[in-house]
């Protein structure tokens, strides 16, 4: 199939989407039988690009998806690359002596 549509398998679990070759590519919104949800971008069948994971009970987490895998959040934790890609620490960031 290629466009948008639904399937629900014999489980319970939906999908509501775009297709590309009989599998999920673009967005789409994939319920599991539980009421967990991601709804999101998805190639080649698994979730890639950005999206949203909605736990059972409603919880809201975005998020970032490689292939299927969920990316762990970026820490900027006051560290910026200098032109040559050297990490250098914002002084703000420096505790200052205590005297």
């Amino acid at each position: 199939m290629d466009g948008t549509g639904e399937f629900t398998w014999s489980d319970g679990r939906k999908y509501k989407g775009q297709y590309l070759e009989d599998k999920k590519h673009g967005y789409g919104e994939f319920e599991w039988k539980d009421g967990r949800k991601y709804k999101g971008n998805w190639a080649y069948g698994k979730q890639h690009g950005k999206g949203v994971y909605v736990s059972a009970n409603g919880q809201e987490k975005d998020g970032e998806w490689y292939e299927g895998r969920k990316l762990k959040p970026k820490k900027e934790d006051n560290i910026n690359l200098s032109p040559n890609n050297q990490p250098e620490i914002k002084e703000e960031s420096v505790p200052s002596k205590v005297l």
